[in-house]
């Protein structure tokens, strides 16, 4: 949703946000259309009305439960279910809940301590792991070279944290960069693949079936059409708007940074998310409970 309103070139020609950053800091930076250079800002980006993308996910959950009941009835002549293809798995990308791939980042912050810290990515919850991916400096053209950025992936101990840090981060601007984040996508590990043990203890692919709504084809995952911007982080937003500021992000266990030391923008999110204290808890809090859980980790996809 949030790519549909964005148009990186003059000449209109439309490219999701992963492909103009690709072709803008590994490329020529030049649109595909009319070989125009990308400036370091988007001509045209309107931010995605939550009321709409909230609407737009709900409708998309109806349909996708009427199409689960409809597969789901069955049949005099219906055939038992076929094994699974794990040969197939290879070409698949699945969304990882607790996993934010951050790209426009200064290359200041080429620490991930520095990362994991209360000024950074440490007030959004607890983290488990940050991977950087420095954009090496491409030799000044006529116009100039564009500055080196960071991108990095961001593993949090709670899923909603991960979300937290999406919506409150994704479109800030930070040392005349536009920061954008995403969730981060996983794919199956070898050894998985070929039903045999994985005898990488620090291997960081999957090791088990991700949830269909969440995986996709390789293809569809570098088009950029399911985890750019905040289209898939709205799915579980409850849309009662009492938005909540610090705290620890929702699980409470972010890291409160000194006054005037914060670098990256305050957790924000509706405190519905967040179990209450005591006794009682609210209907929504109840409702994502098994979201606050631990996710299994799982590094970024490395193509």
């Amino acid at each position: 949703i949030s790519d549909q309103q964005f148009y990186p070139c003059k000449c209109g020609y439309q490219i999701c946000m992963w492909c103009w950053h690709k072709i803008k800091e590994t490329e020529n930076g030049k649109c595909p259309a009319c070989r125009t250079d990308y400036g370091d800002n988007p001509h045209e980006f309107s931010e995605v009305d939550l009321g709409d993308v909230v609407k737009a996910q709900k409708e998309k959950k109806a349909q996708d439960k009427l199409t689960r009941q409809s597969q789901s009835r069955p049949t005099s002549d219906s055939a038992a279910p076929k094994p699974l293809d794990r040969a197939s798995l290879a070409n698949m990308r699945v969304i990882r809940r607790n996993l934010v791939y951050c790209v426009g980042l200064p290359p200041s912050m080429s620490s991930s301590e520095t990362l994991k810290s209360a000024s950074h990515f440490g007030q959004y919850g607890r983290i488990t792991k940050v991977v950087l991916n420095r954009t090496p400096q491409i030799n000044a053209g006529p116009r100039g070279a564009p500055p080196p950025t960071t991108s990095a992936y961001v593993t949090f101990h709670h899923p909603l944290d991960a979300l937290c840090c999406i919506l409150s981060l994704d479109g800030f601007y930070l040392d005349n960069r536009n920061v954008r984040c995403s969730y981060g996508t996983s794919k199956y590990c070898s050894a998985f693949i070929k039903n045999v043990r994985c005898n990488n203890p620090d291997c960081t692919y999957l090791h088990y079936l991700g949830s269909e709504e969440d995986t996709f084809t390789k293809q569809e995952i570098q088009a950029g059409y399911v985890t750019s911007g905040r289209d898939q982080a709205q799915k579980i937003i409850t849309g009662k708007n009492r938005v909540r500021v610090g705290g620890g992000g929702v699980s409470g266990t972010g890291k409160s940074p000194p006054p005037g030391t914060a670098v990256l923008p305050p957790p924000k999110y509706d405190e519905t998310l967040r179990p209450t204290s005591g006794g009682g808890s609210s209907t929504a809090a109840a409702a994502d409970a098994k979201n606050m859980s631990p996710s299994p980790q799982a590094g970024p996809m490395r193509a």
